[in-house]
């Protein structure tokens, strides 16, 4: 076990991450924060001379530093995979949660264990409801799983309820136009979804009018160590999309809540002309605690002039996608149509490249035993517009607003049917019909 003062080690370490570029000669500063965290000592020091049982305070270590970061903000965790790598096994659907918490399936990816057809004829469709759900790692005493309803409880309930490895089944009450139709078992998968998908002819009259829908902008670590990019699975829609010969574009950023800013540089390219052998600044990221700014550019020459572009957002599209929005309308404006409800409005970035590592087991040093990595705000981004007072301007809690405002989609049944999509056949081909 290790000996008390251990159980501050974490403390004082992301004390002196909050304090990023601070130096020796600032360690004044650092005593006096640490000081300050007078709660924190008492209750360490009460701990040690009154609490009956006896405390792991490896655990009590860890615990002290999730709660010191993660208390700082919305956007700044510790956490223990790395940021920008995601891993998570899945079914192959993508939900939709309206104002009563009602878990809408909008989307089902060809080829995942979702896309099923059972013995009786069911196959889950576009507009179904998640009622309940059962997981084969929640048993009850006779080794059955739970049923456990989520309609109507908040998402971190059904996120807890369908956790698992991809050994995990998963048992899905569904309803369908408001009545229940049964349950059915999805057995979890890590194979790859792309974060990207494509539909052709997507209001089916020979319009060509083509839809993408983007839902991040991360990379995917796979199984086997391969890393997959969003980028790479966007470019692939767009060969499909000109392949497929259709004229305009729906780009769906509904829900999508952001990523890397190199893969943000690669999605704009299409969208943001470049002259040759120059580079277009789209974005600035400024660090709050040094003189440090990054520059966000579109290199490559993707560009596909006049391409008429509407864009859909919602209050989910934050980060990465609102700076995709700012940069098509500062340089794309006059071909391009923001439609939906007002963004997040998340001005700030996060440092992803924090760590912090414990040392210490049974109050010897023997190695790093543990790697945590730290999320953290660190400063603010700024969208480039060269019409713009300054050149540029900041979002944060100041989301942007569509050119034109829908109601949100509540009712999911044909994709072309979302209130969304129906304003932007009305943009694009200037009819409801």
């Amino acid at each position: 076990m290790k000996k008390l003062c251990l159980g501050l080690i974490c403390i004082v370490v992301a004390v002196a991450v909050v304090c990023a570029g601070c130096t020796p000669k600032d360690t004044p500063k650092q005593e006096q924060d640490v000081a300050e965290m007078d709660m924190l000592t008492t209750a360490l020091e009460l701990i040690r001379d009154n609490y009956i049982g006896q405390v792991n305070m490896d655990n009590l270590d860890y615990a002290a530093a999730k709660a010191v970061i993660d208390g700082l903000d919305n956007f700044t965790y510790l956490t223990t995979t790395y940021y920008s790598q995601t891993t998570d096994s899945r079914i192959g659907l993508e939900l939709a949660i309206t104002r009563y918490n009602e878990y809408i399936i909008t989307y089902i990816e060809k080829d995942m264990p979702a896309d099923v057809t059972f013995e009786d004829g069911f196959h889950l469709q576009r507009g179904d409801e998640i009622y309940g759900v059962a997981n084969s790692n929640d048993v009850d005493a006779d080794g059955n799983p739970i049923f456990h309803r989520v309609r109507g409880l908040a998402s971190s309930y059904y996120s807890g309820y369908v956790e698992g490895d991809e050994d995990t089944v998963l048992t899905l009450r569904i309803a369908r136009n408001g009545e229940i139709v049964g349950d059915y078992a999805f057995g979890k998968t890590k194979r790859y979804a792309p974060r990207a998908y494509f539909v052709p002819d997507v209001y089916g009259d020979g319009t060509n009018v083509g839809y993408i829908s983007l839902r991040s902008f991360t990379y995917t670590q796979l199984p086997d160590g391969t890393v997959k990019s969003a980028a790479d699975d966007f470019d692939e829609c767009m060969r499909q999309f000109l392949e497929a010969g259709q004229s305009k574009l729906v780009l769906d950023l509904r829900n999508n809540g952001g990523g890397n800013t190199d893969i943000l540089s690669s999605v704009a390219s299409y969208f943001v002309p470049v002259e040759p052998g120059e580079m277009t600044e789209i974005l600035q990221l400024q660090y709050a605690k040094s003189d440090k700014v990054v520059h966000v550019n579109v290199k490559k020459d993707n560009y596909i002039a006049d391409l008429p572009l509407v864009i859909l957002c919602n209050a989910n599209t934050a980060s990465a996608a609102e700076a995709l929005i700012g940069a098509c309308r500062a340089y794309n404006g006059k071909n391009t149509t923001v439609i939906g409800q007002n963004t997040y409005g998340k001005g700030v970035f996060q440092r992803t490249d924090l760590t912090i590592e414990d040392q210490t087991e049974s109050g010897k040093v023997t190695g790093i035993l543990d790697k945590y990595y730290v999320v953290m705000v660190s400063g603010y981004y700024y969208i480039v517009d060269p019409a713009k007072e300054n050149g540029m301007y900041n979002i944060h809690q100041n989301p942007l607003i569509p050119d034109v405002a829908t109601a949100p989609t509540e009712e999911y049944g044909a994709l072309s049917a979302d209130n969304e999509m129906v304003a932007a056949r009305s943009a694009l081909l200037g009819t409801d019909d």
